[in-house]
């Protein structure tokens, strides 16, 4: 490896813990190799705050692959991964068509209160039924909810923000985790037999950073509309890199919204308001969207590792600009 890659100011970078593990593991693994005795934390896009808290905040650059803004980070602090990084996501699904069996899926595993929310809205609206619908309670990442049971979780999310769902909470605290259809292989498989897909993403309440996994990659690259939660300005983030958003069948407005509960309110209303949306007769649009999406992160796949090197590179020199200006 070129001695740039071997200089101990890599000791000042952070780098954020994606959400793919193969991603984040080779961009940890570059940086080991570069300084064997580097001492950095995997920081995810979401804790900037506690990167500016950090004591040698000031002294270090976080390398992000989240688009964040409003941050009061300055520039000279941060180093963006390229878009190529979403490349990792890429999944040749086959561009078919199958029967339409039930109207949306929502599929959920990670246990939270705005998660939580999800169930009682759905359930509120009559509309279980009529999609695939999961919710794991998965507690793992929650350290405040470890020790507690299942019931225990749901109870303490009803208990701490709920409620105004009282009626929803006791017909459904019995029933989590929750599943109403048996999964018979990969999860395109059951997109491809619902309507539409309302994908909700890992953040969705910090209008500051925009943080995608390969939930809404995985959405874009089948062919099936899909509606999208995630912080506001998300799907204007995947126009801008090229994504095929489907904007002539689906409609986005909801990206605009502030608030996370009034993006939920209208992704409701606009899933509810597709049922009669004849997917047969919109497939070969579905398809053309579904492969264009297809080509670009099958593209950037085979340059994110480049371009990752490239970041680091980028990131080295406003380090040295930052140790040059504490030496004088």
């Amino acid at each position: 490896m070129h001695h740039i890659y071997r200089d101990p100011a890599f000791d000042s970078f952070y780098v954020d813990r994606s959400k793919d593990y193969q991603k984040r593991d080779f961009a940890y693994n570059l940086i080991k190799l570069i300084d064997p005795d580097l001492k950095s934390t995997l920081i995810d896009a979401l804790d900037y705050k506690a990167f500016k808290e950090s004591p040698d905040y000031g002294k270090q650059v976080a390398i992000i692959s989240a688009p964040m803004s409003n941050t009061g980070i300055p520039d000279d602090l941060i180093e963006y991964t390229s878009v190529s990084m979403y490349g990792m996501w890429y999944a040749p699904y086959k561009i078919e068509n199958k029967p339409v069996i039930r109207q949306y899926n929502c599929f959920n595993n990670r246990m939270d209160a705005l998660r939580q929310s999800w169930m009682y809205a759905l359930h509120r609206r009559n509309m279980i039924d009529e999609g695939f619908v999961s919710f794991n309670v998965d507690t793992e990442r929650v350290s405040y909810l470890h020790g507690m049971t299942t019931l225990e979780a749901f109870d303490y999310h009803y208990k701490t923000h709920f409620q105004i769902f009282e009626k929803e909470h006791q017909e459904l605290r019995t029933q989590v985790p929750f599943k109403n259809f048996i999964e018979t292989g990969d999860l395109a498989d059951t997109i491809l037999r619902s309507g539409v897909s309302i994908c909700l993403e890992t953040y969705s309440t910090d209008n500051n950073v925009i943080s995608l996994s390969e939930k809404i990659f995985r959405n874009l690259q089948i062919p099936r509309p899909w509606l999208l939660f995630c912080s506001a300005g998300s799907i204007q983030h995947l126009r801008d890199i090229g994504m095929d958003v489907l904007d002539d069948i689906v409609d986005h407005s909801y990206d605009n919204m502030s608030s996370p509960i009034d993006r939920q309110v209208a992704i409701l209303n606009t899933c509810q308001d597709m049922y009669d949306l004849n997917i047969d007769a919109i497939f070969p649009r579905l398809a053309e969207a579904a492969k264009h999406n297809q080509n670009i992160l099958s593209n950037w796949l085979q340059t994110w590792e480049e371009d990752l090197i490239i970041t680091i590179a980028n990131a080295k020199k406003k380090v040295d600009k930052i140790k040059n200006n504490e030496l004088r």
